[in-house]
């Protein structure tokens, strides 16, 4: 009978659950269902010459210049290697494909900042050169010093059949993909006003199943801090030493 009774107990439970889940708009057993698709994510991604800002804990005397830190390295590992944050902006470029012929529909893309600081004031502002502004499809931009910030399309850039380089207007959510039509989107984000820890959410459906998924720095979230007023260096191929510059 005590069996019979904790066996009534648990399914009581796990009903109420279910039902409560469902009254949220969804049924869900041990968290997020599994996501039909995959994302391949890149962080401030190009070459050594690009010129993204890193806020480093250094000064220029002990700063290693970023001009033989070996292929195997991409350039923002290297930078973090350093003690490195973000300074300014962080851009983040989200590749989703779906796992078959069947469309996933994302619905939208959210951000959220779980931490603000004041700005990084110890270090010095680094840079290695400057670079163009690449093909970026799908871009969207957010305001972390807003509260709370909104993510925002904006125009982009694409080439045509015969590698003409063309305008992309913008485009805001919901998206779908398949196995054979992924998407590529560039998330852009900037602030002015604190040392920010934050992250991406993307909300999605597919055969009558929702989730969202977290996007963020390998189970960390991103960070991003301004570069004002700290000094500002700057290095190019080519250069022997850091070089004094303006913000």
């Amino acid at each position: 009978m005590w069996i019979a009774g904790i066996l009534t107990a648990v399914l009581t439970t796990v009903l109420g659950t279910v039902a409560v889940d469902a009254l949220h708009g969804g049924v869900a057993w041990m968290g997020e269902p599994e996501t039909p698709f995959s994302v391949t994510t890149r962080l401030n991604s190009g070459d050594w010459s690009c010129g993204q800002n890193y806020v480093v804990p250094r000064t220029p005397g002990t700063m290693p210049l970023p001009d033989a830190p070996g292929e195997e390295i991409q350039p923002d590992a290297w930078w973090k290697g350093l003690g490195a944050v973000d300074g300014d902006e962080s851009t983040v470029e989200i590749l989703p494909q779906g796992d078959s012929a069947k469309a996933v529909v994302l619905h939208d893309l959210e951000v959220v900042v779980t931490a603000r600081r004041p700005p990084v004031r110890v270090g010095a502002a680094y840079r290695g050169g400057e670079c163009g502004g690449g093909m970026t499809p799908r871009r969207f931009t957010a305001d972390l010093d807003r509260t709370p910030p909104h993510v925002v399309p904006v125009p982009g850039k694409d080439v045509d059949a015969d590698g003409d380089e063309i305008d992309i207007p913008a485009v805001d959510f919901p998206y779908k993909i398949s196995d054979t039509d992924p998407e590529i989107f560039v998330f852009q984000a900037s602030t002015r006003a604190c040392d920010c820890s934050w992250h991406l959410l993307l909300t999605w459906s597919h055969s009558g199943r929702q989730g969202t998924l977290k996007i963020d720095a390998s189970g960390h979230d991103f960070r991003t801090t301004p570069t004002k007023p700290l000094p500002h260096w700057w290095w190019t191929n080519g250069q022997t030493t850091w070089r004094r510059t303006a913000p």
